[in-house]
């Protein structure tokens, strides 16, 4: 298993992933198998209405997506089988979504490692170009940078292996009301991004890169005003 050498660990989270049900999830490392899902968290967040309180539906609703859903033996704690000889992702978070940060603490009964997700609103500025690594299930990197309204701007993400997409919210912006991109026929495979952008208001604005391969990834991402890079 991933996720810490020490047995106990603080899990900070970011608050459009994050929410009020903890949520337990454990994949093949080498496959993506669903190994365990933590049933209370998948009927309350992702089957739907009506689904969460019919035990078939809930298990047809898993068995379209590939997973294969658990239950905690006790409040707050689990206990999952993992086969011999395989390595697994194990992911600890909350379902739903909630305003602000908050964080999870946990044990595990075996040595876990601990895979920090290291780039949250990095300060960027326009014209200069940031290298980074999402790690394997590293969903996103997450930049701060200062944007004019009515300015162009070229946002570009390179990747020599991976898919990157970009998201950008302005002041007071919700992250499924901003500006994204992907796929814009450039790069080795035609998944690197190269698209203009407009804001619409002046101030501090949110990028976030995105990791859609799910394997490692590593970037380049550039901001610049439009016909000066």
């Amino acid at each position: 298993m991933r996720s810490s050498r020490s047995t106990s660990q603080d899990v900070p989270g970011r608050a459009r992933r994050l929410g009020a049900i903890v949520a337990l999830v454990v994949e093949d490392y080498d496959t993506g198998d669903s190994i365990f899902v933590d049933r209370d968290a998948f009927a309350s967040s992702t089957a739907g209405p009506g689904v969460a309180t019919d035990p078939e539906a809930l298990e047809s609703a898993a068995a379209a997506q590939g997973l294969v859903l658990g239950s905690p033996v006790a409040p707050g704690r689990y206990e999952v089988e993992i086969p011999a000889g395989t390595t697994a992702v194990l992911t600890v978070g909350l379902s739903g979504l909630t305003a602000g940060e908050t964080s999870v603490a946990w044990t595990s009964s075996i040595p876990l490692f601990f895979q920090a997700d290291d780039e949250n609103d990095v300060p960027l500025r326009v014209g200069e170009a940031h290298t980074g690594m999402l790690d394997y299930e590293e969903c996103d990197a997450t930049f701060l940078i200062d944007l004019e309204a009515g300015t162009d701007y070229r946002v570009t993400v390179d990747s020599n292996e991976g898919d990157p997409a970009v998201v950008i919210t302005g002041p007071g912006q919700e992250y499924a009301d901003g500006w994204d991109a992907d796929d814009s026929d450039t790069g080795t495979y035609g998944t690197d991004i190269e698209e203009d952008v407009t804001p619409e208001a002046s101030g501090p604005h949110r990028v976030i890169v995105e990791n859609y391969s799910g394997a490692a990834m590593a970037y380049r991402l550039t901001v610049d005003v439009a016909g000066e890079g």
